[in-house]
């Protein structure tokens, strides 16, 4: 009796029922694999593998937000405060954002702020008076494993002037 294709779509095979007596003569098996196959472990460092792939493949969306917010003054302000878990089973390697910043007055600079656990980890800033879009990264490997706190903020460099930002995006890659 061999095992085709049906009987594995039905669920009628378990671990446990699949013996090499068995398998078609063309199933691969532990026996049938030569021993210079290829493999994850064979592979040089130039491959790509999905571990070793571009950050881009490896993007999940964490926050997503299109509202306007605005802080007066030059002191750091929170205007968005998420958390997150890193773990074994869930590794953020990097955080990437994305956001748009203007400010009021061209003589001034707006800033936006990523902190987590209460550190700054990233500044991104615009002396533009129209949206402009911001982006930057910050490498995650030396944050421990478990929950974290993730603020967003904003000031402007005068305490009369204020810093706006319609849109943030922040991906994790894991």
């Amino acid at each position: 009796m061999a095992i085709n294709m049906r009987k594995v779509t039905e669920a009628v095979l378990t671990p446990k029922s699949v013996k090499e007596e068995h398998l078609d003569d063309l199933a691969i098996s532990e026996r049938t694999i030569q021993p210079d196959a290829v493999n994850t472990d064979s592979l040089q460092d130039a491959v790509v593998t999905l571990a070793k792939s571009a950050d881009d493949v490896r993007l999940h969306q964490f926050v997503g937000e299109e509202s306007e917010v605005q802080v007066t003054g030059d002191v750091y302000e929170i205007v968005k405060i998420t958390k997150f878990i890193k773990h074994i089973f869930s590794p953020v390697i990097k955080i990437r954002v994305l956001a748009t910043l203007k400010t009021d007055d061209i003589a001034n600079t707006a800033s936006f702020a990523i902190y987590i656990d209460d550190d700054v980890k990233l500044e991104l800033t615009s002396t533009e008076i129209d949206y402009e879009l911001v982006n930057g990264e910050f490498d995650t490997s030396g944050l421990a494993n478990g929950k974290h706190s993730l603020d967003v903020r904003l000031k402007s460099s005068d305490a009369a002037g204020i810093a706006y930002s319609d849109l943030v995006d922040i991906l994790m890659v894991k």
